[in-house]
Order: C-alpha cells, then structure tokens, then sequence
C-alpha cells in the first residue's frame, strides 16, 4: 500500500521489520530488491552485496540480472552517441554473464564491426555457435549480422545449418529476402554486360511487382 502511495520511505521501513520478523523468507528479500531498483539498479546491486554470503548465493540470479539490465543500460546509451568502444566494452562484460544470449553477440559484433574489427565480430559469433550452433535464434542472428555486412553466401550457409522443417519465420523471410538480393544482382550483372534480354528473362521467371518495377 505505501508503494501504491508512492510513499517509498514507509515502503522501506516495513520491510525492514518485516526482514527482522522473518530474517530467512526470500519474498521480502525480493520486494526490497524491487522497491531499490525503482529507485536505481545500482541501489538494488549494493542491497544484494550486503546480504550474508548464503542469502547473496540465494539471490545471485536476481543479482546477475540486475548486472545485465545495468550493463544493457549502458550499451544502449552508448549506442544512442554512436560511441562503439563503450557499446563493446558494456556488451563484453554483459556476454561474460550471459554469454548464450544471440542478440548480446550480434549487437556487439555490429559494435565491433563498426569499429573496423571484422575479425573480432566474426570471432564473436564463433564462440556463441560453437555452443548454440542448432539453436534457430542463434543461426538467424548470425545470418542476419552477414546480410547486414553483404555476405550474402555466408548468411545463407549458416542458415542451412539448421533443418529447412525447424527453420522459423524470420529465417524463412530472411532467406527470401537473400535470394531477392542475389536474383537483382544478377540481373543487373547480366544488363551492365549487354545481355538485358536474358537480365528481363530472369527477372520475368516468377515475377512479383517489384520486378516489374525493376523492368520499368
């Protein structure tokens, strides 16, 4: 009721006695943990850091999120200014304690590759399909973060890595998507050396409205 008051102080002092009535019920551990991280992660993190080392242990998958929502935080803000060297430096302490999580990797291989670390970001999503090689979240990440670079070859090769049947919906439109690229491509290859009928042949196989278009 005192949260609902927005009365934090009241909030604070009740569960203060309500932790010295029951010392080990770990819902008034979590409401604390609640009320501080609505007034700063950072004040959540320093609540956890005091507990005893028992409770601490208890609580360290409570702790290791709070970390994480800090960290993804700071990559965020730093995404925002354009600023690559804090996006990977936030994202690489982020991916040591969640270090499964496709979309940490792929931001921080885009970061890297914005920073000229070609190496570094294909490195990146090395190490997370080494371990997460059929998960279909990770393969699409993957496939997506090559697309973005124009290894279009590359994109679909890791998603073949996955069954076509178990493939999901963003890896089907990539997919499509990929092979638009490579049909308009080639078609335009086949233009600029003075083959445009069989460029307009190719184009006129399946053709949708943007083909069309492209005809025009």
């Amino acid at each position: 009721v005192a949260r609902g008051e927005l009365d934090d102080v009241s909030a604070e002092a009740l569960l203060v006695q309500a932790r010295k009535l029951d010392p080990n019920n770990p819902s008034v551990v979590r409401a604390m943990v609640r009320l501080y991280q609505s007034q700063s992660p950072e004040k959540a993190e320093r609540y956890l850091d005091s507990l005893p080392p028992k409770a601490q242990q208890e609580f360290q998958d409570v702790r290791r999120g709070l970390e994480l929502n800090r960290l993804d935080a700071q990559a965020d803000d730093a995404t925002r200014r354009s600023d690559w060297v804090q996006v990977t430096a936030a994202l690489s302490k982020s991916l040591v304690l969640d270090p499964d999580s496709p979309w940490r990797v792929y931001r921080l291989a885009n970061a890297q590759r914005e920073l000229g670390l070609n190496a570094e970001a294909d490195h990146s999503f090395r190490v997370l399909l080494q371990r997460q090689g059929q998960n279909t979240e990770a393969r699409y990440a993957h496939g997506l973060f090559l697309a973005r670079g124009e290894r279009d070859d590359d994109a679909m090769r890791t998603l073949q890595q996955i069954p076509r049947a178990a493939w999901s919906d963003n890896m089907n439109e990539l997919w499509a998507r990929l092979q638009r690229r490579q049909l308009l491509a080639k078609a335009r290859t086949l233009r600029d050396s003075g083959h445009e009928a069989e460029a307009e042949a190719l184009l006129l196989r399946a053709p949708t409205t943007d083909d069309y278009l492209t005809l025009a």
